[in-house]
This record gives C-alpha cells, structure tokens and sequence, in this order.
C-alpha cells in the first residue's frame, strides 16, 4: 500500500512537472530566472548559425533545445529587453527545418496526430489558466494534409501588455511552380509578450 502510494505521488508529481513546462509568468521575470529553469530541466544550449540584427529594444535571443519523443525538439527563445534583461518574448517552437534544412521532409500520419495532439495540449492548458482563446482555423481534416494543409491559430489577449499567441501548420504537399516552390511543413509556434511594444 505504502509502495502505491509513493507511486501514486511520483506520478503525479511528474505529471504537474511536464504541464508546467510552458512558462507563460514571464512578467517581471528576468533571463536567469529562465537560465537556471532550463538547466534544472536538463536543457542544452543551442547556437543558431544565423545572424540576428534587431533594431528593437531587444537583446539577441538565448535558445535552449529540449528533448521530444515524437516530434521535433523543442526550442525554447527567451528575448530580453537590453535595459535590466528582463523578459520580453518568449518563443517556444517545435520545426522540423531546425533540423532538417531539406525541402521534402515528409511524415507520417502518426507523426502529423502527435504534433496535433501537442497542440491541443497546449492549448488546454493556457486555456485553463487565462480562459478560452481567439481562434481561427481548425485541424480536424487530416486529408487535407497532401493538399493544402492544415492550420489554426489560437490568441489569448490577457491585457493590454501581455499577450499569447499560438499556431500550427501541417502540410505533406510539395509541388515546384515556376521559380516558387512549395513545401511541407511541420510547425508549432508559441509565443509570450510581456510589456512594451516590441515592435518598436
């Protein structure tokens, strides 16, 4: 009974963990708060080889990958202000292309179900915490996959300084057209903004 029990603890406690791995407290929060998170979870660096110019009141991005199993591992952007290095943006994004620059990267239908499963994941879970988003679009036609693709985006407009974004794209289309080429696409993307505008 006692074993059950630690069990049952063990579980649940790994359980909380995992749905907390999207941080969207990100006001007033500073770079290392998130730093030190990443390496508690057992993060790595990541270096990007492109060039990042902004002339917003940003600092270039620090990226940490972390291991996924049936999908693409995630990178987690973290862009602090260059005044204090608080947290400006947040950007969580599981792509294919960050690993696999190649223009016909195709996958399965149980590789496209576990992205869309991540999603509603997602999803459910910032829903729970700030309510019901802005949605648009929907992902429930899978054979529109080797077509023109699934998509849906989800907003959450908590007040007028923080704001979450969200959307997936699937495709398993590819078709050369003159000097443009389609491609398929695999694509989460998660976005936290906190405070000023950014785009400034």
């Amino acid at each position: 009974m006692i074993i059950k029990f630690l069990v049952f603890i063990l579980f649940a406690g790994q359980v909380y963990y995992a749905q907390n791995l999207i941080r969207a407290d990100i006001q007033d929060k500073k770079l290392e708060d998130f730093v030190k998170f990443e390496n508690e979870i057992g993060s790595k660096l990541y270096k990007s080889d492109e060039s990042h110019i902004s002339f917003k009141p940003v600092l270039e991005p620090v990226i940490f990958e972390r291991k996924e199993k049936e999908i693409p591992n995630l990178l987690v952007f973290y862009t602090p202000y260059k005044d204090g290095s608080t947290i400006a943006e947040i950007l969580y994004e599981w792509d294919i292309r960050n690993f696999d620059k190649s223009d016909n990267v195709q996958k399965s239908l149980s590789f496209d179900k576990a992205m869309i499963k991540k999603y509603r994941e997602i999803v459910y879970e910032i829903s729970k915490k700030y309510g019901k988003s802005i949605q648009e679009g929907n992902i429930d036609d899978l054979g529109l996959l080797n077509s023109d693709g699934i998509k849906r985006s989800d907003e959450w407009k908590i007040n007028d300084s923080f704001t979450i974004n969200s959307y997936i794209v699937l495709s398993e289309y590819r078709k050369e057209d003159g000097m443009a080429t389609i491609i398929p696409t695999h694509k989460i993307r998660l976005y936290v903004t906190n405070g000023r505008d950014i785009e400034n």
